[in-house]
């Protein structure tokens, strides 16, 4: 499809992982299309598709709803790694919950790089070297590169629904963040700065030492692994659950004192 609008001159904005934009080229046996733009994301990794409709049809089943949206990172509860999960219940009543990610199985095993594709931990693009045009991701660890430019510190950027990076990679890209650099807030910094925090920037998430149970355990039935999940967290879930009722606003003031007393 992307070929064929390219062929009729349309314009075309490509995004995704660093290897589906690489095997987009790949297709296109990388003719230098004037009229395509690509844009990878720093990605940690991707589980089989069948394993996250497994968790959904796992939930839907448990709790008797219909699920119409999973988000993994909602910014209504501010930047981090709160999700959220719309759904109707069984009374058609539409409704949005918020998924914390050390009490959601498949949303924990995610992060902590416990289920990817045997290939991620081996990414190629895990470097400065990117497929794409332009590269986006979260700018973490941008409070404490640049405290300056906060609104609490008298700058102009709020951290409240998140900071991006953006890698230019080509010409190309160049010459498209600069239709849009006067449109958004712009801090300039560099590759050495945002990949402190971006680890996929410098090497590939690293394998645990449960992903072959874990995957063992999965036979297109998801119980199992939230069974063995619940039972590893035990007592903790407690814990996770007080914490994550605890306020944004009063989490981004305890880190505000924690950094003036660093200093």
């Amino acid at each position: 499809q992307v070929k064929e609008l390219l062929k009729s001159g349309k314009s075309v904005l490509f995004s995704g992982t660093p290897c589906q934009i690489a095997g987009l080229y790949g297709f296109l046996q990388n003719k230098d299309y004037e009229n395509l733009i690509t844009i990878d994301i720093i990605c940690h990794g991707t589980p089989s598709a069948d394993l996250f409709k497994s968790y959904i049809n796992f939930l839907e089943k448990k709790k008797n709803i219909k699920i119409e949206k999973f988000k993994f990172r909602d910014k209504t509860f501010g930047w981090g790694l709160t999700g959220s999960i719309t759904f109707t219940d069984k009374k058609g009543k539409k409704k949005t919950k918020a998924i914390y990610s050390k009490l959601s199985s498949y949303y924990h095993l995610f992060l902590n790089a416990d289920i990817y594709q045997e290939s991620c931990y081996k990414c190629k693009y895990t470097n400065s070297h990117r497929p794409a045009d332009i590269t986006i991701g979260d700018f973490w660890g941008f409070a404490h590169e640049y405290p300056e430019c906060l609104v609490e510190n008298g700058g102009n950027i709020d951290t409240k629904n998140g900071i991006s990076c953006v890698l230019i990679n080509t010409n190309k890209g160049h010459k498209m963040f600069e239709y849009i650099e006067d449109l958004i807030t712009v801090k300039e910094s560099n590759f050495t700065v945002i990949s402190k925090r971006n680890g996929q920037l410098v090497s590939p998430s690293v394998t645990h030492q449960d992903r072959n149970h874990i995957l063992n355990l999965y036979s297109h039935d998801y119980e199992v692994i939230e069974k063995w999940y619940k039972n590893r967290i035990r007592y903790k879930k407690l814990l996770y659950i007080i914490i994550n009722k605890i306020p944004y606003s009063l989490i981004k003031r305890l880190k505000k004192i924690g950094r003036k007393i660093l200093k």
